[in-house]
Parts: structure tokens; C-alpha cells; sequence
């Protein structure tokens, strides 16, 4: 066993006896047609029991991704991953679509036409949260998205509170297996699987919000071949460990965390 594996085992193991169920849920951004990258994606969340959270850019949507997920044998559900995935930040800003260098009007309308446009191309599949591209949005927008529909937001890192305006429910990611500062690259089993251990020993020891589910993020379009063998291994792990509890997004974005 390598050793990023056996990390993960031993803090999966401190769950166990403790016979509290380690929470874990898996996001994969920027899905936007069928793809076989997103087949390899989807028949790794079949064999490995994990539900899948598909983040879809509304405005470069392909039809035929519809009709793919329905013939999905996964558990797949779809997550509004904004809405263009355009940057409007400076030069000299980290990127950011969903910031206020608009006019808040402007960005809630175009949310809310990729929220009708994925509703419509999904239907029951379609679970109202949202995830920002670059993982960032600004406060000021987040207290007319229940209005809007939506009851979830997933951003990255320890969630610092359960939710971020009334009515909308935050579980963050917490350990992106590519490393978008160097090339787009995989991140690393060691960095990759550490993030993960690092967030549930943080649960475990009360340091973050223990009721947030583990979140794993991928990026299938961007994956290379180091990237699928960590994930297949990293998931075989997972759906053979006792402790471990995949939650549906459709589940922890529609209940208390």
C-alpha cells in the first residue's frame, strides 16, 4: 500500500472505531457535452458506488449532454456551474465571474437563465445549487439566490458557517486533485489524498464543522492518465472502507447540515 493510501486508511480507521460514519461527497466542474472523458467519469462513479455531482456551464451546454446523463447507470446529479464561466475580474484580480464588477442585476439575471435553461435540459436531475467558477462569488450577491431558487452553494475549503444567506445551504469541496498554478497538472496522490485526510482529521477533532460532508473535486476535461489512476484508486479505497458514507447532492443540498 502506498503511503498516501495508508494515510487514508488509518484516519478512515479512526472513524471506524469511533463508529461515526465519515461523510463524503464528489463534485467534478466545468461539464459541458458528452465527452469520453466524462464517460470514464461516470463508469468510475458506477463501479465505485459514488454518487456524482456534475457542475454544468449553462451557456456552452451541449443538448446531447441530457440525453447522456439519462442513459447514465451512476448515480449522477447536476449542479449550476455558473453561468458562462467568463471572467470579469482586472488583470491584476483573481478570475471571477460572479463578482461585483457588474451590475448585481446583470449577474442574477444571467443565473437565472442558466437556472431555467438547466432545469429544463435535466429536469429532476437538475439539484438548485450553485458552484461559482474559480470557486468565487461575491457576498453582496448571495442573499437574493433563495429568491432565485437555489438552496445550495459549494465553493472550496472548510464551510465557516452552514449556510451563507437564508435558505441557502453551503458544503464546500475540500481537496482538488489538479493543480491549476502549475500547468493545469495533476495535483499529486500525496497533495491530493493529504487534503482529503487533512479535512477529515479536521472534522474528527472539532476543528472545522464536523456535519460538512468530505468534498472531493475533479475536473474531467483536464485529467490525464496520472489523474484517472489516482481517482480509480482513490475511489476503490473509499467504497472499500466501512467508515466511509457517500451523500447525494441532492440529498445534503435539500437538508441540515
Amino acid at each position: 500500500m502506498d503511503d498516501w493510501a495508508g494515510r487514508l486508511y488509518r484516519e478512515l480507521d479512526e472513524w471506524n472505531f469511533a463508529g461515526v460514519a465519515a461523510s463524503m461527497w464528489w463534485r467534478d466542474d466545468d461539464a459541458q457535452a458528452p465527452s469520453a472523458a466524462l464517460d470514464r467519469a461516470l463508469e468510475l462513479a458506477q463501479k465505485y458506488h459514488a454518487p456524482l455531482a456534475l457542475a454544468v456551464i449553462p451557456h456552452r451546454m451541449d443538448a446531447a449532454l441530457a440525453a447522456r446523463l439519462a442513459a447514465a447507470k451512476s448515480t449522477v446529479c447536476v449542479l449550476q456551474h455558473g453561468f458562462a464561466h467568463r471572467n470579469h475580474a482586472r488583470p491584476d484580480e483573481k478570475k471571477m465571474e460572479l463578482g461585483a464588477h457588474r451590475p448585481a442585476a446583470a449577474v442574477h439575471h444571467e443565473l437565472g437563465a442558466g437556472f431555467a435553461a438547466l432545469r429544463s435540459a435535466f429536469g429532476a436531475r437538475f439539484t438548485p445549487a450553485l458552484t461559482p467558477p474559480w470557486n468565487r462569488i461575491a457576498p453582496e450577491l448571495l442573499a437574493e439566490l433563495a429568491d432565485a431558487g437555489f438552496t445550495g452553494l459549494s465553493t472550496f475549503g472548510p464551510r465557516p458557517a452552514p449556510a451563507a444567506a437564508p435558505g441557502l445551504r453551503v458544503v464546500n469541496t475540500h481537496a482538488d486533485i489538479i493543480d491549476w498554478k502549475n500547468g493545469k497538472r495533476f495535483a499529486g496522490a500525496d497533495a491530493a489524498a493529504g487534503a482529503l485526510v487533512a479535512h477529515l482529521r479536521a472534522r474528527r477533532l472539532g476543528e472545522v464543522d464536523d456535519a460538512e460532508p468530505t468534498g472531493l473535486l475533479t475536473h474531467h476535461l483536464v485529467h490525464d492518465d496520472a489523474a484517472w489512476e489516482f481517482l480509480a484508486r482513490l475511489l476503490a479505497q473509499l467504497d472499500d472502507h466501512p467508515a466511509v458514507k457517500w451523500r447525494r447532492a441532492e440529498e445534503i443540498f435539500a437538508a441540515r447540515n
